[in-house]
């Protein structure tokens, strides 16, 4: 795909199946930049911006850097855990993320919440810690000893801003999402 690839994708583009509980529209300008924004009932709007680029006929957005705090989560051992545990709350209040999915050492399935946020592998040990809330993910660095007690406080603060990409296929007009959590998109006329 050439620059007239380039020039046919700059647009509005809103979700194919509109809901009265979630929409998701994606704004790409000529200049290179984007903002994504989503909505729901449950977890009010979010957005991103950063820049884009056409890779064949996949459009690569890569957000701008992250603002989080690196203080945003501790690591524990615990001889009494079995396993390790993943608690993922709310930065604000402290109470359990419900939204969260938890991936843990790299697997390709999510674990499975045994309460609302909280999060259990028989694995020992923790290599690597990925967790999507709400279209947007954080890779928790890797602890410094063989703890088994991972905490994460999400801050909710309106701007999802990790430095992340995403991936849509452009064909006839459309936005297909490569990754998980996002719905077709379709150019505004």
């Amino acid at each position: 795909m050439g620059c007239s690839a380039e020039k046919r994708i700059v647009g509005e583009y809103v979700s194919k199946d509109s809901s009265p509980l979630s929409s998701e529209k994606v704004l790409i300008s000529e200049e290179g930049s984007f903002k994504v924004s989503s909505w729901s009932d449950v977890a009010g709007e979010f957005t991103s911006t950063g820049t884009w680029r056409l890779n064949s006929d996949t459009l690569l957005l890569k957000r701008s850097k992250s603002e989080r705090s690196d203080k945003n989560y501790h690591y524990t051992y615990d001889p009494t855990t079995k396993g390790t545990r993943i608690e993922v709350r709310w930065k604000n209040d402290s109470t359990g993320n419900p939204f969260s999915k938890v991936f843990l050492n790299e697997h390709k399935m999510p674990l499975d919440s045994i309460k609302k946020g909280i999060f259990y592998s028989e694995a020992e040990t923790i290599q690597s810690v990925r967790i999507f809330n709400l279209g947007d993910y954080v890779d928790a660095p890797k602890p410094k000893s063989n703890a088994n007690i991972l905490v994460y406080y999400w801050e909710l603060s309106g701007e999802s801003s990790v430095d992340i990409g995403l991936k849509w296929k452009f064909k006839s007009g459309k936005l297909y999402p490569l990754e998980p959590g996002h719905s077709i998109l379709v150019k505004k006329k």
